[in-house]
């Protein structure tokens, strides 16, 4: 796999992060890199702190499907947590039901 260059611009329609499967909204900053594997060639786009806590979990030793970065909508709690250690904010932007371990209902 390789990437054949990230960007960062401001999204100008609606779209679907790949990371945590949520919506990335116009005028919001976005990653958007152009991949490439074998024959395959894709565009990924991700929330930005999305893409953040994906590092800090891969930087943490922690990786997804063949060596790549893991996505949020996979994290388990543990994960979150190594997150929260991290960046407790960044934790609170995507996970804000849960605080200390306890769901906000």
């Amino acid at each position: 796999m390789l990437n054949l260059g990230t960007i960062k611009p401001v999204a100008k329609v609606v779209h679907r992060c790949e990371n945590c499967g949520g919506r990335i909204e116009v005028g919001q900053v976005y990653i958007r890199a152009r991949i490439v594997d074998g024959g395959d060639a894709w565009v990924w786009k991700s929330h930005a702190y999305c893409q953040r806590a994906s590092e800090i979990l891969f930087n943490a030793g922690v990786d997804g499907d063949d060596g790549t970065l893991p996505l949020v909508m996979d994290m388990d709690r543990e994960d979150q947590e190594v997150i929260r250690e991290a960046d407790a904010e960044l934790a609170d932007r995507i996970w804000p039901e849960v605080r200390d371990g306890v769901r906000d209902d």
